[in-house]
């Protein structure tokens, strides 16, 4: 028998094999004929989607009478009826909110894309500077994400 010498195997002589290797079966399966790719079609999931709208609160009230009621509004750009909003109502500590019955709320837009809220303030629980804030977000993310605050700061104390 003959003894043929061995040889080691360079790591870049097997980097050339293993390319060479790869590159045949790329080239086994490439088809014969152009094959026009499929394309599927979907809807994209509520939560990927924006939908551009804004939320506008109406103008803060540095000077408001707690006296009478607030009127919180906000308007959606663009308009669109039947979009809920929430509102959440945060006064300041001590101060005692009588309408609505609960600080958070939906309230769906009008045809103008508007929306507006009436707080009732018991009238011996707030001071000079008290605020009530209202913040109004979007109820569903899908409708949009935006949100806005409106300030009424007490011009007085009790009535």
């Amino acid at each position: 028998m003959t003894d043929k010498p061995t040889r080691e195997l360079s790591r870049r002589d097997a980097i050339k094999i293993i390319a060479a290797a790869a590159g045949a079966a790329v080239l086994a399966n490439i088809p014969a004929e152009w094959v026009k790719p499929d394309l599927e079609v979907g809807a994209i999931p509520a939560h990927a989607q924006t939908s551009g709208r804004a939320i506008a609160a109406g103008a803060s009230d540095p000077d408001a009478n707690f006296c009478f009621p607030l009127i919180s509004t906000a308007a959606i750009i663009p308009p669109e009826a039947g979009i809920v909003l929430r509102y959440v109502i945060t006064p300041s500590p001590g101060i005692t909110i009588l309408v609505p019955a609960s600080l958070t709320g939906t309230i769906p837009t009008d045809g103008a894309g508007s929306v507006s809220l009436a707080i009732e303030v018991d009238t011996s629980s707030f001071n000079v500077g008290d605020t009530v804030t209202v913040t109004w977000s979007f109820d569903n993310p899908a409708d949009g994400t935006d949100s806005d605050a409106q300030v009424f700061t007490s011009g007085g104390s009790g009535c």
